[in-house]
């Protein structure tokens, strides 16, 4: 599951061009403002994690560092950053049948013609026990985050990058899980 912003999606010099006196621009951001994610839909909900699917650490190729081990410690954050938040939590070697399980996805890339790297955390909770979806979790969204940046080539710097942006994700879904838990 690839989430991109708008602004990642149009291409670089893109504008918007006019349409009886509107701009296309001005128009899609109003259809977008009127279509807002709603508030996200964590009540009730116990997050399921996966030791083998909730982390997934890619480092594409043409980037010269390797992120081993990095998965099971952003595991290992995860589970601690629940439990401080009292989020509560179940692990399950696939969280299929799940109302609210939880993936993490780490990436690096490289920027093309550059030495730098972009770093990307996107997390999810998804409700698995629904037929359909697009994710292996198999189920519809139920709360999303993603997480960009862009950092030196070094591997010290790419891996603080990666730590500050998947702890702001996780804090942010505690955040939502606590409000919406009230």
């Amino acid at each position: 599951m690839e989430m991109r912003s708008e602004l990642e999606r149009r291409p670089a010099g893109a504008t918007g061009r006019r349409l009886g006196g509107l701009a296309v621009a001005t128009l899609v951001a109003a259809l977008s403002g009127a279509r807002a994610a709603p508030a996200p839909d964590l009540k009730g909900a116990t997050l399921c994690l996966s030791p083998l699917l909730s982390v997934s650490v890619t480092v594409e190729s043409g980037a010269s560092l390797k992120l081993s081990g990095l998965d099971t410690q952003v595991y290992a954050e995860a589970r601690r950053l629940l439990r401080a938040g009292g989020v509560p939590y179940q692990e399950a070697q696939v969280c299929r049948r799940s109302s609210a399980g939880l993936s993490l996805s780490v990436r690096v890339r490289p920027i093309q013609g550059s030495a730098a790297l972009e770093t990307q955390v996107s997390a999810s909770v998804e409700d698995g026990r629904a037929p359909g979806g697009s994710s292996w979790l198999g189920g519809p969204l139920r709360w999303s985050a993603v997480e960009y940046g862009q950092v030196g080539p070094t591997a010290a710097e790419v891996t603080a990058e990666l730590w500050r942006d998947t702890r702001a994700s996780l804090g942010r879904l505690v955040d939502d899980w606590q409000a919406a838990n009230r």
